[in-house]
């Protein structure tokens, strides 16, 4: 069975949101007014039912992100928020904290978020069995994994496609608690892997300087989406709920070109929402936030995963081949005007951004003094035209549907029949007067009938236009009946792809032991409760040591080449030490299960098996 197509975009808030629709989402996924893994991106219950109503026009889904890990004093709050994004018709819950299926959830969908660590088979299999509608893997899940996942469950997978990358396995990460007090498991990180750091050997050599050693480039795998396909991901999700609107626009109709191509050349596969997006610009993901793009561990461990910069890179143009602190020229001569964003990096790795001021003669003037060195890399990642393009787009999606305006005994009505099948009938009474002029009581007609720009619907007359000039109707008769029709018309649709309600089952079978169980963290006792239904004690999880401050699959040996698995180990190079700010962190290896761990203590192992 293949599960229809589903491109999930970010919302930040409504606007973003209609938005993500407009430009082709199938689905869209929002925060709540709390309890979501981006504090700073809420919304209100109001405004989420605004995004609601909207999508389900287009048979597109609304899914409420409510996944950070809850307090026992969190939970009545929770549950309430849960129960009112139920009732203004979300189609699902995004979930980290298993306590919440203890607690009382109302009847809508649940996805297990990939901050539940789902990378295997096992995990999977039995989210699926607990009832989850959708699963989110983890990012670090590599293809040939995918499709053994795919080949043990039945559940849709969805996996993120675009965007900035958690260096470490989403949800096991505690380092931004520790450092700042910020917990990433309540929403709040305040994002340390993008700090630079020195990094140390364990015999106190320097092996590098303030580099950005946490620091990943974004992701991008536009170019394997068939491959994905194939393997059996169908949601394409696009990070980004602290993105504006530019962004979600421009990455949105990229992806939802791509997957469009894709849907053309295989008619078996079927899209999750319905209508279509006609892009007044060409999307280009380089021209949006990002930090150099990465594949991540999709097919293998990438030989360059680390960004260059912690901030936005944009694209390549060029190389400097003179300068000074106010200006430089540029080898090619692209097109670069004023009030582009500029990042220039010089061969020695220092770097620094300005706007243009003014390109005269080929010199490019900046806004601000910086220090430029010929050979310097030259990245945009502003283009003040594309912005502008982005800014005054207003693309709106439409359904398309055929039209029959028909006359009845008591005046006329107009019937719709869209693309889905739905057909509604709206009828006006209105007393007949023959057409004395047939051709201008049909012009009449038409004009009328051709006023659907501002709906999201597509009128395509079916009606013989021979049969429309034998009654004069005054133009504002059929502008009432055409208004009418359609929201008559949007009350259906959107009463059809409402979701129904699904209630949760509590279940008993086992939690895979071999998921990374001692980096669980307790923090309400309906985990305990929920665990305990599926097989672990609450002894053993009040035995579970203090977790890592980071797991991660990055890992700082490959990076510098002494990886004793595929390079060649060099103790006097073996990275152990971060520090940022006199702040220490030490680093361990797990190299039979591929993964580096961050501590805040020196020498400290771990037991997977605890």
């Amino acid at each position: 069975m293949h599960h229809p197509l589903e491109l999930l975009a970010p919302a930040r808030d409504l606007a973003t949101g209609w938005a993500a629709i407009n430009y082709g989402a199938d689905a869209v996924y929002i925060g709540a007014p709390a309890y979501g893994a981006r504090a700073a991106a809420t919304n209100s219950v109001a405004d989420i039912e605004k995004l609601v109503n909207y999508a389900h026009i287009f048979r597109a889904k609304v899914y409420v992100t409510l996944n950070t890990l809850l307090r026992d004093d969190d939970i009545e709050q929770a549950l309430q928020l849960a129960w009112e994004v139920y009732r203004v018709g979300a189609d699902a819950l995004i979930i980290q904290d298993f306590g919440l299926t203890e607690a009382g959830l109302p009847p809508i969908a649940l996805h297990a978020s990939t901050q539940m660590h789902n990378t295997t088979p096992e995990k999977v299999l039995f989210l699926e069995k607990c009832g989850f509608r959708q699963v989110v893997l983890a990012r670090e899940t590599p293809l040939e994994e995918i499709r053994r996942i795919r080949m043990q469950t039945n559940v849709p997978l969805e996996f993120f496609v675009h965007g900035a990358l958690c260096v470490c396995y989403s949800g096991h990460c505690h380092l931004s608690k520790h450092l700042t007090g910020r917990s990433a498991n309540r929403g709040a990180c305040a994002q340390p892997c993008r700090s630079y750091y020195d990094v140390v050997s364990a015999t106190g050599q320097i092996l590098a300087r303030q580099a950005y050693a946490l620091s990943p480039k974004d992701l991008n795998l536009s170019a394997h989406l068939e491959k994905l396909i194939d393997a059996g991901i169908s949601s394409f999700k696009i990070e980004g709920r602290l993105k504006d609107v530019k962004y979600v626009k421009n990455i949105t109709a990229y992806y939802r070109k791509l997957l469009d191509e894709y849907l053309l050349q295989h008619p078996e596969r079927a899209r999750a929402s319905s209508g279509r997006s006609d892009i007044d610009f060409r999307p280009d993901p380089a021209k949006s936030f990002n930090r150099g793009f990465t594949t991540y561990f999709l097919h293998q461990r990438p030989r360059q995963l680390l960004s260059r910069i912690p901030r936005s890179l944009g694209e390549p143009l060029g190389k400097v081949v003179q300068a000074d602190k106010r200006g430089f020229a540029m080898e090619p001569k692209l097109s670069v005007k004023p009030g582009d964003g500029l990042v220039i990096i010089n061969p020695d790795g220092s770097w620094g951004g300005s706007k243009v001021v003014s390109v005269k003669q080929g010199r490019i003037k900046l806004l601000n003094e910086m220090k430029i060195r010929p050979g310097a890399e030259v990245f945009r990642n502003e283009d003040i035209k594309f912005s502008d393009q982005l800014r005054k787009s207003a693309n709106q999606r439409k359904i398309r549907v055929q039209v029959n305006l028909r006359v009845t005994e008591e005046g006329f009505s107009l019937g719709l029949l869209d693309e889905d099948g739905i057909a509604s009938a709206t009828f006006l009474s209105l007393e007949k007067t023959p057409a004395r002029n047939p051709d201008n009581a049909r012009q009449t007609i038409l004009n009328s009938l051709a006023k659907d720009k501002d709906s999201p619907l597509s009128f395509t007359l079916t009606t013989p236009h021979e049969d429309l000039g034998q009654w004069h109707v005054q133009a504002s008769a059929i502008n009432e009946l055409r208004r009418r029709a359609i929201e008559n018309h949007i009350h259906q649709r959107q009463a059809r792809f409402r979701t129904s309600p699904l209630s949760w089952q509590l279940t008993s079978h086992p939690y895979p032991q071999h998921d990374f169980l001692p980096f669980l963290e307790i923090t309400n006792t309906y985990q305990i409760r929920f665990f305990e239904r599926h097989g672990i004690s609450a002894d053993l999880l009040s035995q579970l040591p203090p977790p890592p401050l980071m797991v991660t699959k990055h890992c700082l040996r490959y990076t510098f080449g002494v990886c004793p698995r595929h390079q060649r180990y060099d103790a006097s190079c073996d990275p152990a030490v971060l520090v940022n700010n006199r702040k220490k962190l030490y680093l361990s290896y797990d190299c039979q299960h591929c993964v580096m761990l961050i501590y805040d203590r020196e020498k400290q192992t771990y037991d997977r098996q605890a």
